[in-house]
């Protein structure tokens, strides 16, 4: 009976009847991470090689060596050149990995801010009642989903200090309908930093 594989590194071990091969795989996979979604994105656009080589100004050898490369081999302008002629931006962030915790948590935090506040100058010029509710349903489905993750990942630290969280209902739209805080549990809140 033959083996059922997991993974193309565990097939590709099997084939070879080589263990090791399975690791020298799953290293070329991830150090393909970034080329497979740039070839993804050209593919959903419906581009061709020769149509990214001629907005980028190069021959369509060089996309094609990019796309049979790795990513450590590709350098920042052949991907903005790339994203480009996809009529994508590239969106990065720094992050030290030696800074605080709390200080990346709430620079992902400012991120989501940034982002809700596009989407509603997105809508702005718009005065259409459905495309306001849509945006409402979603900014709520935001909130529900970040407050319930929240309160999940907190849960299992509850032993070592509180933090309260307001009773809610969910309607059948999935939108949070919470129920009126007190000022004194507003100012409670406010004084444990969570609001």
């Amino acid at each position: 009976m033959a083996r059922i594989s997991h993974s193309v590194a565990e097939m590709a071990a099997d084939i070879l009847d080589d263990p090791s091969a399975k690791e020298r795989v799953e290293k070329l996979i991830a150090n393909r991470r970034l080329i497979e979604q740039l070839i993804l994105q050209r593919l959903l656009r419906e581009k061709t090689q020769t149509e990214v080589a001629k907005h980028m100004g190069c021959h369509t050898s060089k996309i094609s060596r990019m796309e049979a490369g790795s990513d450590q081999d590709l350098k920042l302008g052949d991907i903005l050149g790339y994203l480009s002629a996809l009529d994508m931006n590239l969106s990065m962030i720094l992050a030290d990995p030696t800074s605080p915790i709390a200080d990346r948590i709430k620079h992902a935090v400012f991120q989501i801010d940034d982002l809700l506040q596009e989407l509603r100058d997105l809508a702005a010029p718009y005065d259409d009642d459905k495309i306001n509710e849509g945006i409402d349903r979603f900014y709520h489905e935001v909130l529900f989903n970040f407050i319930k993750n929240f309160k999940s990942t907190y849960d299992e630290f509850r032993d070592r200090s509180q933090i309260s969280f307001p009773e809610e209902e969910v309607s059948a739209e999935g939108v949070i309908e919470d129920q009126e805080s007190s000022p004194e549990e507003v100012s409670q809140r406010e004084l444990a930093g969570v609001v």
